[in-house]
């Protein structure tokens, strides 16, 4: 019986991508991952997908989903370029620089990603 059930779902939800490399995503839309159009691309699919993958292979204790995982790690980041711009700005306060305005401390922060 659950071997129906699944057909059933397959054939009546994923009759219209048959033939082509789309999937199906959590919102219904078709995503083709060899041919991305990043308007078909919504933030609920992405969410979803990470919330139902487990990290580590799900060789841990208990459920660490990847979205948990982006969550800490945005936390932290957050945190780092605090500490990073209030070190800098206390150098700044020591040798009597002016503290750039929102523009210019961008400058300053996409200078770290840039490649010497």
């Amino acid at each position: 019986m659950g071997t129906l059930l699944v057909l059933l779902f397959h054939w009546f939800c994923m009759a219209d991508f048959e033939g082509t490399s789309a999937i199906e995503t959590y919102s219904g839309r078709a995503f083709d991952p060899l041919d991305p159009d990043p308007s078909t691309i919504r933030v609920e699919d992405v969410a979803h997908g990470l919330a139902h993958t487990c990290r580590f292979a799900g060789q841990c204790q208990f459920y660490y989903a990847v979205a948990t995982h982006a969550i800490y790690l945005k936390r932290e980041v957050d945190a780092y370029d605090r500490i990073e711009r209030d070190v800098l700005a206390a150098v700044w306060d020591r040798l009597c620089i002016r503290h750039p305005n929102d523009e210019q401390w961008q400058a300053v922060m996409d200078a770290d990603d840039r490649e010497l």
